[in-house]
């Protein structure tokens, strides 16, 4: 029986290997973004006066954030999913099947980014302005809040755009 279930437990984790590695990839993108912004959005808030301007602020930890996740992500999502682009019989790669997921991947980066960005930054004015957390404090509050919904809105769209 316990052999049934590994083999069980195997198959899924094979059927379902891309979602995995691609949220994997997510959520690493996500947590070294948020530490940077949130390093980047408390100097800027000390050695900048970042209360006086709380939407130039924002606007940092923004693109910070994005300046970050943006690319550790596609370095990570294109080293464990190279092997799907790659015909096993000549070994070459399928560029139809490339461009196909790169247009997914677009539509789906492009929604999710959209929802993101007016969440997080909505939120850490928000929280800048009606709270006194810290700088830093608020860049995270709200990029965790932010990126909740943006992990569900990616899944959501990926599962739809069935990549």
């Amino acid at each position: 029986m316990i052999s049934v279930q590994t083999v069980t437990g195997s198959s899924f984790y094979t059927r379902y290997r891309d979602f995995f590695c691609f949220n994997k990839n997510l959520i690493i993108a996500g947590v070294c973004s948020l530490i940077i912004a949130a390093i980047i959005t408390e100097y800027y808030d000390v050695n900048h006066n970042g209360r006086s301007n709380i939407i130039l602020m924002t606007f940092v930890s923004f693109l910070t954030e994005y300046a970050v996740e943006t690319p550790i992500f596609v370095a990570l999502f294109y080293h464990d999913i190279k092997r799907r682009y790659t015909d096993p019989s000549n070994g070459k790669k399928d560029q139809r099947r490339i461009r196909n997921d790169i247009k997914r991947l677009f539509t789906a980066y492009s929604i999710s980014d959209a929802v993101y960005f007016v969440a997080q930054i909505f939120l850490e004015i928000y929280l800048l302005q009606n709270s006194s957390l810290e700088a830093y404090q608020a860049a995270v509050y709200s990029s965790i809040m932010a990126w909740a919904i943006y992990f569900v809105i990616m899944n959501i769209v990926i599962k739809t755009k069935k990549f």
